[in-house]
């Protein structure tokens, strides 16, 4: 049974049978992998605490042919993202990321523009750089990189460029002012200033990621937005997001009525 080597980031684990787990990875050569870590829930593990969600690290694994799952030999830390772990909302948003990931990502095809991504927003999240700006950047240029970018720089349906733009999950795209009167239901709103954010951050250099600032209203446009295209693309909700939700209105100190009156 060959034995391999690759850079790995943990994206979940899920116990399994009394002692076992079962570990999804995202590497940078062969995408997506899941596999068996025998014995990694007993005390004396020689996994120990390595494998913890969005953790990085070497991965050093058996693959037979034919077989769905990977035996998971060692994995060895890089970065821990500890210090990203101990701040509840940035954790949840490291989560929400993964759940993106597996969400969208095929098994065993290589990513290693996604693995890069994915492990530079980790770095950014534990440095404490402002986490929407980043998160709205990781959702976007996802979506390029997983092929379910929607068009947005012109009208779904016509090529047409007159505003205002709607959006529309089952066309993937914006429509425009001439075609929202046709179009089926669902159109959603979008405005001039979430188009400029999505054109900057597929545009913007990775070392400029850190300035990127983002005003609160927008925000939450484009968070609505993104929301609303990822859950059709995935086909339910996404918990971590709801989580995330919550914490958000936790930390602002508001109660769902007063948001929804002040925002």
């Amino acid at each position: 049974m060959p034995l391999y080597s690759s850079e790995a980031i943990v994206l979940r684990k899920i116990d399994y049978r009394d002692a076992d787990r079962i570990v999804t990875f995202l590497t940078p050569d062969r995408g997506k992998l899941a596999g068996l870590a025998r014995g990694a829930r007993r005390l004396k593990s020689r996994f120990g605490p390595y494998l913890e969600t969005l953790t990085h690290g070497t991965l050093i694994y058996y693959d037979r042919e034919g077989k769905n799952l990977i035996h998971v030999n060692h994995f060895d830390i890089l970065h821990s993202f500890r210090k990203l772990r101990e701040d509840l909302f940035r954790s949840a948003s490291g989560q929400y990321l993964a759940e993106l990931v597996l969400g969208l990502l095929p098994e065993r095809e290589a990513a290693p523009e996604t693995f890069q991504l994915l492990l530079q927003t980790l770095d950014r999240l534990q440095k404490g750089v402002e986490t929407e700006p980043i998160l709205r950047i990781f959702e976007i240029r996802l979506l390029v990189l997983s092929g379910f970018a929607p068009r947005v720089e012109s009208c779904v349906r016509c090529g047409g460029q007159a505003a205002p733009f709607g959006f529309s999950v089952e066309q993937g795209g914006v429509v425009c002012r001439d075609c929202r009167s046709s179009t089926v239901a669902g159109v959603r709103p979008v405005s001039r200033g979430v188009l400029r954010f999505w054109e900057q951050a597929l545009a913007l250099k990775e070392e400029r990621f850190d300035r990127v600032r983002l005003e609160g209203k927008l925000n939450r446009e484009l968070r609505d937005l993104l929301h609303h295209y990822y859950r059709h693309l995935l086909g339910r909700e996404i918990r971590s997001f709801v989580f995330l939700e919550r914490l958000r209105k936790e930390i602002a100190g508001l109660t769902p009525q007063r948001e929804n009156g002040t925002q």
